[in-house]
C-alpha cells in the first residue's frame, strides 16, 4: 500500500519547481542537477563549466525561493585545455594579412 507524506508533498513540488527554473534560467549549463530540501535548506547539486553558469542558478533559485537557506553544491569542472586560435597559412607571415583578418571578426 502506497503511503503519502503529507510533510514531502510540498516538499517534493518546490524541489521539482526550482529544478525546473534552474535548467531553464541556465540553458541546462548545469549537469545532473538535483534539487532537494535538507533540515530546512534547499540544497543544489550538480556540475558546471562556468561561475557564470552557478550566479545563474543562484539567481534562479531566489526566483522562487526568495528568503530560505540554500547550499549550492555546484562543481566546476574542467572541459579540457582551452581552445587555440589557429591562424590561416596565407596570414600568418603578413602583418597587413593580420589586420585584415581581424578586422572582419
Amino acid at each position: 500500500m502506497l503511503v503519502k507524506d503529507p510533510v514531502r508533498a510540498p516538499n517534493k513540488k518546490l524541489e521539482q519547481a526550482v529544478e525546473r527554473k534552474i535548467a531553464r534560467r541556465t540553458w541546462g549549463r548545469v549537469g545532473q542537477l538535483r534539487v532537494e530540501i535538507e533540515h530546512g535548506r534547499l540544497v543544489v547539486h550538480g556540475y558546471a563549466l562556468s561561475y557564470y553558469a552557478i550566479q545563474l542558478a543562484l539567481a534562479a533559485v531566489r526566483e522562487v525561493y526568495p528568503s530560505g537557506a540554500v547550499d549550492l553544491d555546484i562543481q566546476i569542472i574542467s572541459a579540457g585545455p582551452p581552445a587555440r586560435r589557429i591562424v590561416p597559412p596565407s596570414f600568418s607571415g603578413s602583418r597587413r594579412g593580420l589586420q585584415d583578418m581581424t578586422a572582419h571578426m
